[in-house]
């Protein structure tokens, strides 16, 4: 029995090459391709990959992206060098955004994760067998991945002691899909968010106390921020940063264990050359990403940064 999928049945079935280094994804997709009517030749490494090309073609090629001898980019590059033309399909365990990135443009049509929804596999075959829509894909496929999903989280004592610079933004801009000033306007948006979260969150520091100068010319704000995170009940409070990264979109999320604070006064608020030397954060933060947001209670924001399609295509 076919599923709702399948291509309506015809005097020649697809030809479908299949690449996987585990035995129990080749024992898989066997069974899947015989129920899906398809005719496919199954091997274990890039090598065996380029020798079947070298004897037949293929409607569709589906490759693990990390296999033994010839894998990932190479593989592709090889493929892509004898048969341009070739209709791929990549899917694999785990990726970097760099690889994510250099494997669209080498002209891969699909990235599946592991462990594979062999209907979602078997959609984006018959996708590519009835030409549909590429763009209508592409759009499908940057909105709904998730590649990197990583969360930190430090005491306030160990971050005032560090500056936290995240690797996920460098990695945008080495791979093109930033510019060095957005790289470094976005770090400085996350550094003003970090310090927020970490002064004014967990510290409870009030920005006015800047102003005020003892005798020996040192203002209270320093004063008491170095007090409390001496402080067993502040210091050891905990600042959370959760950051989302996809082909479309950068989403960073900082949440401190603060009392909160009323932020929409601020959110209204424009830059100003005359501002005084705080109160800046914000304003720089909203220059830097295309969304802010806070959590109702102020102990959350969450920040979000477009990334354009001619930048990756």
């Amino acid at each position: 029995m076919t599923s709702p999928l399948s291509r309506a049945p015809s005097a020649s079935p697809p030809t479908v090459l299949f690449a996987d280094d585990d035995p129990v994804m080749r024992a898989l997709f066997r069974q899947f391709a015989a129920r899906a009517g398809w005719d496919p030749v199954i091997v274990e490494d890039g090598d065996s990959t380029i020798k079947q090309l070298s004897q037949r073609e293929f409607d569709v090629v589906i490759t693990d992206f990390r296999m033994p001898k010839l894998e990932g980019l190479p593989l592709l590059k090889k493929i892509k060098g004898t048969h341009p033309l070739q209709a791929l399909i990549v899917v694999t365990g785990s990726i970097t955004v760099s690889e994510l990135v250099a494997t669209l443009k080498e002209g891969a049509q699909d990235i599946i994760q592991k462990p594979v929804d062999f209907f979602s596999l078997e959609h984006s075959v018959n996708r590519i067998l009835s030409n549909s829509d590429q763009r209508e894909f592409e759009e499908t496929l940057i909105g709904k991945a998730i590649w990197q999903t990583t969360l930190y989280r430090f005491k306030s004592l160990d971050l005032a002691s560090r500056k936290l610079q995240l690797p996920q933004i460098h990695q945008l801009h080495a791979t093109g899909l930033i510019s060095l000033h957005e790289k470094l306007s976005l770090e400085l948006a996350v550094q003003e968010a970090l310090a927020n979260s970490l002064e004014h969150g967990n510290l409870e520091l009030e920005s006015i106390w800047k102003e005020q100068i003892d005798a020996q010319g040192l203002d209270q704000y320093s004063i008491i921020k170095g007090s409390r995170l001496k402080q067993k009940r502040y210091g050891d409070r905990t600042i959370s940063i959760k950051v989302g990264l996809t082909l479309k979109r950068l989403a960073i999320e900082i949440q401190d264990q603060g009392k909160g604070f009323n932020f929409q006064p601020l959110l209204r608020k424009r830059r100003s050359l005359t501002q005084k030397c705080y109160g800046r954060g914000i304003p720089l933060i909203k220059e830097a990403f295309d969304q802010v947001q806070y959590s109702l209670n102020g102990r959350k924001i969450r920040m979000v940064k477009k990334l354009p399609r001619s930048s990756w295509r």
